[in-house]
């Protein structure tokens, strides 16, 4: 049995044993009938579910960036190795990407008509590529919030707040259009033109590429600070920005423009 399995198996016990004491312990008058459902019981379990996976989830993708930095570090002198090793990073996150936003998808058609909650802001999109442009934020937002479902549900939730206006729509386009799929596409150009260098002249404009390569790493690595910063104020109500839908875009606005 896998540890995957092992955790999981682990995880249901603890999550029993919560709901169980929670419902011993209340008063018989003020146990939540809805609680002690079959369905909230899943729901329960799977909010545990989900916080543990994303909390796997972010040390994990943290660690395969750092793990990147390293490699290149020790690469120091040898641009075109260091250059590799960018590819290869670029190339196994791609993978993982396709893998997880499928998986993503289909959890959230569970409790949502609407899986690709995206086409809500994008629909009206005058870009040339609307389907590749929605696959490259999915990209980009899904394993930036580490894949995590209810982090992803937390930014739909936002977005639909700032929506509701066309003063606020302005902001909900920049981080998609201007932020999200620009650090997507520009990563996306990246890989390319490693590939591309590298099938036809090693040599040929490597400093330049990996100059390029860095600079792309890093701005995701900011928008990924500044985009789990914001779920985490949200969730926390920090500066009203919860319940004060201007203040939210004021929030959002500042955030993200330093991105663009």
């Amino acid at each position: 049995m896998t540890n995957t399995k092992l955790n999981i198996i682990k995880l249901n016990i603890i999550t029993a044993i919560l709901t169980l004491i929670c419902i011993s312990c209340a008063p018989d008058n003020q146990i939540n009938p809805d609680l002690s459902s079959n369905t909230n019981l899943e729901k329960f379990g799977q909010h545990f579910k989900d916080r543990s996976r994303g909390s796997q989830d972010h040390g994990h993708s943290y660690q395969e960036y750092q793990d990147l930095k390293i490699e290149i570090e020790k690469y120091k002198g040898n641009k075109a190795s260091q250059l590799k090793a960018i590819k290869n990073h670029l190339e196994k996150q791609k993978k993982k990407e396709d893998i997880e936003i499928a998986k993503i998808d289909a959890e959230i058609t569970k409790t949502s008509t609407q899986s690709d909650f995206l086409k809500t802001f994008t629909a009206s999109s005058f870009y040339a590529n609307p389907e590749k442009d929605l696959l490259a934020m999915k990209r980009i937002i899904y394993s930036s919030l580490y894949y995590n479902t209810t982090r992803v549900k937390t930014l739909n939730e936002i977005l639909e707040k700032l929506n509701t206006s066309s003063e606020n729509k302005k902001v909900v386009t920049n981080l998609l259009y201007k932020v999200a799929l620009g650090i997507q596409l520009q990563l996306e150009l990246c890989l390319e033109n490693i590939t591309k260098d590298e099938s036809h002249s090693p040599n040929q404009r490597t400093e330049e590429l990996l100059e390029f390569a860095r600079n792309d790493l890093n701005r995701k690595d900011r928008f990924v600070k500044v985009l789990n910063k914001t779920i985490n104020d949200y969730n926390r109500n920090a500066g009203g920005i919860k319940t004060n839908v201007e203040k939210l875009a004021s929030y959002m606005d500042e955030k993200f423009k330093a991105l663009e």
